[in-house]
């Protein structure tokens, strides 16, 4: 195992992580730190928008209150959740908290099927539907024409998504300035076994729990594509890839939809300042899956890589939440010290 890095500009005012010391080690950052968010001071209101394949997606624009008005030209701020998380969930709430700290306008996007509303086709979403992003991306840059930049933070499999988005060749737009990614799993096939043992398993579960609900709601759609009962028969989230996610969008098994879209492949395509925030004790990851040579030789990417911090912990004395006030604070900072 490597020895936690920071590889960041002296531009940029960001402090390393020091665990509040009520919550050390990888369990206690990663559940006493979900716990502990709060849900105050964000008002959201919902969007939605028709895609091209006659589905629509939702987003979540983000006010401090009710009636606030931003600014015309406020820059803007995409959020992308985690594995069976929404909009709405509390580390995202702290992301747009610490947004409005900076001036962005802050929107969170639900992935098909989150937000507590079905979308209407077969679609669901996975790790790499980059698609969609571009479409909230577009959406967002359409509907704010004024604003002078966008950014984007991602969390777990939100941060693979736009690693991904950000390196796999197509074209972002010119108006998209920097990027966060927190907790990111670099290589999935090494992540997916740290959710089959001990404590993976029960949180392995948790996500198991929720996406077999969503199945069920879905199966006249998804019954050409799948195996329904194989899925809701499922006994961990590798045998429900297995059976569900992979043969949903085309991969030959679980093991093809992790390599495929595992975000440690698009790493070197990312040209955007890109910083990639990872515990080494993360309780979803394999310590031994981050790029550290990648990250070397882009000059795009930057890196914050610390000893603890659990899995989208990153809990600070002072009830901070370092991951969150982090990225922020880079996504903020890399525009100000940019020009449009």
């Amino acid at each position: 195992m490597m020895n936690p890095i920071y590889t960041i500009p002296d531009s940029i005012t960001i402090d390393p992580f020091i665990p509040a010391g009520f919550a050390r080690g990888p369990h206690a950052q990663t559940i006493v730190a979900h716990k502990m968010r709060s849900t105050a001071g964000v008002v959201l209101k919902r969007e939605t928008f028709d895609t091209p394949d006659r589905d629509f997606l939702a987003i979540e624009h983000a006010l401090p209150t009710e009636n606030h008005q931003f600014p015309a030209d406020a820059p803007l701020l995409l959020c992308l959740h985690g594995l069976e998380g929404h909009a709405g969930g509390i580390y995202m709430l702290e992301t747009y908290r610490q947004a409005f700290g900076h001036n962005f306008r802050p929107v969170g996007m639900n992935y098909r099927t989150c937000g507590g509303e079905m979308n209407r086709t077969w679609r669901m979403y996975n790790a790499g539907a980059t698609d969609d992003v571009s479409l909230v991306v577009d959406h967002l840059l359409e509907q704010f024409p004024h604003a002078p930049s966008i950014s984007i933070i991602g969390f777990s499999l939100g941060g693979n998504m736009l690693i991904k988005y950000l390196g796999e060749g197509r074209t972002v737009p010119a108006k998209l300035k920097s990027a966060a990614a927190v907790s990111p799993p670099f290589d999935m096939n090494l992540g997916i076994q740290k959710l089959l043992h001990g404590m993976g398993w029960l949180y392995g579960f948790r996500f198991l729990r929720t996406l077999k609900a969503k199945t069920r709601l879905k199966a006249d759609l998804v019954k050409d594509r799948v195996d329904v009962d194989a899925c809701l028969s499922a006994k961990t989230l590798l045998e429900f890839d297995e059976v569900g996610t992979s043969q949903l969008y085309g991969y030959k098994d679980a093991a093809d939809y992790y390599t495929q879209n595992g975000c440690h492949q698009f790493l070197d395509g990312v040209a955007v300042p890109t910083l990639l925030i990872r515990s080494l004790d993360d309780p979803f990851m394999d310590p031994n899956d981050v790029p550290y040579a990648t990250i070397e030789r882009n000059p795009n990417l930057y890196a914050a890589i610390t000893q603890q911090g659990g899995h989208v912990g990153f809990m600070a004395a002072g009830r901070r939440f370092w991951g969150e006030e982090t990225a922020v604070r880079f996504v903020a900072e890399m525009l100000n010290s940019s020009s449009f």
